[in-house]
């Protein structure tokens, strides 16, 4: 079991990776791990990473950010590793692998931001990533690192990953975001995550499927104060779509409805949800009080519009 690390607040260390020339250089860094893969969409196949987004979006914000992933030595894979270098981000961290091809949706009938219930092929690229790489990149007191649940849906994928959370510092703070896939909702892999949480983003039905796992009585508030008292979580982040979010945290609890525009159903909900979790991520990591949190990063996610149906 992977032992609890206080959450403590960031140091000012003057260290930086991940930043482009020119750019203003950010005490605060951001190492994001995660799948990156191939969706079939009626408009073709497209890249689709939650992770990467989430990256991208802490670029944005003036975190110095790495995203780290496995894509195969494919035409899928040379078509991520474009996207990736073409929202600025470093590929340095991006391993090719020779054997295992680059993960893929078929979801043929599929808007873009849509696929959370879809399967991911199996033994893909992602699962075989190797961490010890950039180890040295993670001994940073203002750290986070932002990983999901499918980069641990095998074993062995499972095992490594978690290995490298226990070589990471006890300053580094964690944001786990669930985005339970079909193959994700594991209790070997909920509960080690959980663990390990500093901050915990999920939605209402992923809330529920951890009260599944734990037993509880059903109930938003009851189940949300339960994790947090038992896996020593310091906030959790529930979205809601268009009924807005809300963040529980010790001090209490803060809802954020969406404004009348963005209350609307034209809403790319794979964009926004990325973009509420960085923004809230950048919150938490720079001690924002947890009512302007919610309420940045719900706003923010409002900003995604889906492409309106032909």
């Amino acid at each position: 079991m992977i032992g609890k690390r206080k959450w403590k607040i960031p140091g000012t260390g003057k260290q930086i990776f991940g930043m482009g020339p020119g750019t203003e250089a950010s005490t605060e860094r951001a190492l994001v791990i995660g799948e990156a893969m191939i969706q079939n969409l009626l408009t073709g196949r497209t890249p689709q990473s939650s992770p990467l987004q989430v990256a991208r979006q802490l670029q944005e914000l003036n975190i110095s950010t790495q995203f780290v992933t496995r894509v195969g030595d494919d035409d899928d894979g040379h078509i991520i590793l474009s996207h990736i270098d073409q929202n600025g981000l470093d590929t340095f961290h991006i391993q090719r692998d020779r054997t295992h091809p680059t993960a893929s949706i078929e979801t043929d009938n599929a808007r873009d931001g849509e696929g959370y219930n879809q399967p991911v092929v199996p033994r893909a690229a992602f699962d075989f990533i190797e961490f010890d790489s950039f180890i040295p990149f993670a001994q940073s007191e203002s750290l986070l690192i932002y990983f999901d649940s499918l980069i641990q849906r095998n074993h062995a994928s499972r095992k490594r990953f978690h290995q490298f959370l226990e070589q990471i510092p006890e300053t580094a703070i964690c944001t786990y975001d669930m985005n339970l896939y079909p193959e994700c909702c594991k209790r070997e892999l909920i509960i080690p995550s959980l663990q390990r949480a500093d901050l915990l983003i999920l939605s209402e039905d992923e809330l529920t499927v951890i009260g599944e796992l734990m037993g509880a009585p059903p109930g938003i508030d009851y189940l949300a104060q339960s994790i947090m008292d038992i896996f020593e979580i310091t906030q959790i982040a529930i979205t809601r779509g268009t009924a807005g979010s809300i963040l529980y945290t010790p001090q209490g609890c803060y809802s954020q409805r969406p404004t009348r525009f963005g209350r609307s159903t034209n809403i790319d909900s794979g964009q926004a949800a990325a973009t509420f979790a960085a923004m809230i991520s950048d919150c938490f990591l720079k001690q924002v009080p947890p009512k302007k949190s919610v309420k940045r990063a719900t706003k923010r996610a409002e900003n995604y519009r889906a492409p309106l149906s032909p």
